[in-house]
């Protein structure tokens, strides 16, 4: 049945072109002892082979990342917003919710953001688990997730890219996009984000926010009807970061801390700053050393890094 079908997904970088592709089939099993079916027309067996590799290392050492479904006594965990406040409805008209149904039948969650009428820009690590496209759920124009709003519209997943290098979001590339299974309409509660520029330069002194549906705190979940936060946060100067994160590459963004960041379920969700009259995407929330305050800045992946490879596959 097409609704049990695992997602294909096409796993590409800009520094090379895709190989020809090659059906594979592959028997999964993973600490379940039941065994799933990977099918993809976009991946070499190799490539499959290398993804399973991927999940299995993930699994076995417990690499703790931002996904709402995992918790874990790792000093990393994923993010929601702390020390924010409730959000306009229709003020952050990219943010998106993504709702996957995953093959070991727990349910994960994470932030986007829509940056055309058919593709969501999102973290890789929202991705890296196996679920089924048809069940998974995309809301755009969302505000309080335990009540549609007569602006809300839902679209299911019809593929994913994920960077190619990504492995671990500490490694960098932590970077994916989304197609919706169809366009969707834009309105002016369902807009799309412009992307920063590489020249853009983004400080403590800029103004930034975060929004998403996150935890409000380490132990506690956004209460109903789950109204979505926003929050400002200042962005720090790398070097004063790299005493929490020394492996903090050019490629990331360090922001947030103390009393307002991010926490668990905000993974995925954008960093918007101000550019003259108008929001960019400046970072995707990433990762970071958990929601207790006072909190530890956070990391984003660096959009303008990925402009290239954005550009390249979501055409």
């Amino acid at each position: 049945m097409r609704s049990q079908e695992v997602l294909n997904v096409k796993n590409l970088s800009s520094e090379r072109e895709p190989e020809n592709p090659e059906i594979c089939t592959v028997a999964l099993s993973l600490f379940t002892g039941e065994h799933q079916l990977l099918r993809s027309s976009a991946l070499t067996r190799t490539e499959i082979l290398k993804r399973m590799k991927m999940v299995f290392l993930r699994r076995l050492f417990g690499v703790m990342i931002l996904s709402s479904f995992e918790v874990s006594s790792s000093p990393l965990s994923r993010s929601s917003i702390v020390g924010g406040e409730d959000a306009g409805e229709g003020i952050w008209p990219w943010q998106v919710f993504l709702k996957m149904k995953n093959t070991d039948g727990r349910n994960g969650s994470c932030g986007g953001s829509l940056i055309s009428d058919v593709w969501v820009l999102t973290a890789a690590h929202c991705l890296d688990s196996l679920f089924y496209p048809t069940s998974s759920v995309v809301y755009l124009g969302a505000y309080q997730l335990d009540k549609a709003g007569s602006h809300q519209v839902n679209r299911t997943i019809a593929d994913v890219v994920i960077h190619s290098k990504y492995t671990i979001p500490t490694k960098g590339y932590d970077i994916a996009l989304v197609k919706l299974d169809r366009p969707v309409p834009l309105s002016r509660f369902i807009q799309t984000v412009p992307l920063a520029e590489p020249s853009d330069l983004f400080t403590s002194r800029s103004d930034c926010w975060v929004t998403g549906w996150g935890r409000v705190q380490q132990n506690s979940r956004l209460p109903f009807p789950r109204t979505l936060q926003k929050v400002k946060i200042p962005i720090h100067d790398p070097e004063s970061c790299k005493n929490v994160y020394p492996n903090m590459k050019t490629s990331m963004i360090c922001c947030g801390g103390q009393y307002k960041s991010t926490c668990k379920g905000d993974s995925g969700g954008a960093l918007v700053c101000k550019k003259g009259n108008r929001w960019v995407q400046a970072g995707i929330v990433s990762y970071g050393k958990g929601c207790e305050t006072p909190i530890p800045p956070k990391i984003f992946t660096r959009v303008s890094s990925y402009r290239s490879w954005i550009k390249i596959h979501s055409q």
